[in-house]
C-alpha cells in the first residue's frame, strides 16, 4: 500500500473545537481554487502514463501504476461539470487516499497549504447542490477570494444508475 507522505500526525482523540485548525490541500482547477483535507493527500505528481480503460463512466481517465498499484484516474473537470482543459495546459496527477481506496484527480495545480480554523467554514448554501451528490462541502477565504471545500467520498463515488431512487 502507498504510505501518505504529506499527512500530517493528527491526535484521534482531541474533538475539533471551533478555534482549531485543520490544514487544507489547495489546488486550481481554472480560475477557481478547491481544497481537499491535506491528511487524505499522498502526493502531487506529473501523470505518469495513463491506461484507459474500455466503457468506464466518462470521468474516469484510465489508470496509472503507480508503486506497484493500479490507480484510477478522474478528470476532476468533468466530474464537477466543468469545461474541459485548454490544450496547452499540462495537469498534475493528486493521488488521494479515500476510505481503503488509492484514487487519483487531475488538477491544474497544486497552489499551497491552507491552515483554516474550524470557525472559518462555511456551509455551501443548500439550493447550490443536489443533495444527492454535494460534491462541495463548505468554502473558506476571503468573501472575494473563496476557496471550495470538496468532499473526496462523493467525488469519487460511482454514479447511481439512472432511475435508482438514493
Amino acid at each position: 500500500m502507498i504510505e501518505p507522505r504529506l499527512a500530517p500526525k493528527s491526535n484521534a482523540e482531541d474533538p475539533l473545537e471551533k478555534d482549531q485548525a485543520i490544514q487544507l490541500c489547495a489546488f486550481r482547477i481554472g480560475a477557481e481554487q478547491y481544497a481537499v483535507d491535506l491528511r487524505r493527500v499522498d502526493e502531487i505528481i506529473q501523470p505518469p502514463q495513463l491506461t484507459r480503460v474500455p466503457n468506464a463512466p466518462p470521468f474516469v481517465e484510465g489508470v496509472i501504476h503507480v508503486r506497484d498499484h493500479l490507480i484510477p484516474v478522474i478528470d476532476l473537470r468533468r466530474r464537477l461539470g466543468l469545461p474541459r482543459s485548454p490544450p496547452a495546459l499540462r495537469p498534475k496527477c493528486m493521488i488521494c487516499r479515500v476510505g481503503r481506496e488509492w484514487v487519483a484527480s487531475l488538477v491544474d495545480g497544486a497552489s499551497e497549504v491552507l491552515r483554516v480554523a474550524m470557525s472559518d467554514l462555511r456551509p455551501v448554501p443548500r439550493l447550490l447542490f443536489s443533495p444527492a451528490r454535494p460534491y462541495v462541502i463548505g468554502v473558506c477565504g476571503a468573501p472575494d477570494d473563496l476557496t471550495l471545500l470538496l468532499d473526496l467520498k462523493a467525488v469519487f463515488a460511482p454514479e447511481a444508475p439512472a432511475g435508482d431512487p438514493k
